[in-house]
């Protein structure tokens, strides 16, 4: 899918659709060859990460990778959302293991740049 996932989105674009994506973050090359292209870009509302915590509380909900922190590749995907001026909007699925957490995630957040 992710090989077809430019074709269709210049497909959308080409029809003068919206586009709004929900991502995990953990591609930021892909969301950067993606973004980089001025017609989806243009027709890109909004990016959608989500965020479950902390690096560790993150990390650990969505699975620690022993090559790479989930968390740290989704923070550089941000960054390129940033670097190519698109929407960001943070999703967080609410648990157990992040509820006492909410004001860090939005802490580290307003730390990028962002409002709140």
């Amino acid at each position: 899918m992710l090989g077809d996932l430019d074709k269709m989105l210049l497909a959308f674009a080409d029809k003068g659709l919206s586009i709004e994506i929900q991502t995990n973050g953990t591609r930021p090359k892909k969301l950067e060859q993606v973004v980089a292209n001025e017609d989806i870009r243009s027709a890109i509302k909004c990016v959608m990460i989500s965020i479950d915590g902390t690096r560790d509380t993150h990390d650990f909900i969505r699975g620690v990778n022993k090559k790479f922190s989930v968390y740290d590749r989704l923070l550089r995907s941000i960054e390129v959302l940033d670097k190519y001026d698109v929407r960001l909007r943070v999703n967080t699925c609410i648990g157990t293991y992040n509820i006492a957490q909410l004001d860090e995630i939005a802490d580290s957040i307003s730390q990028l740049g962002y409002n709140i």
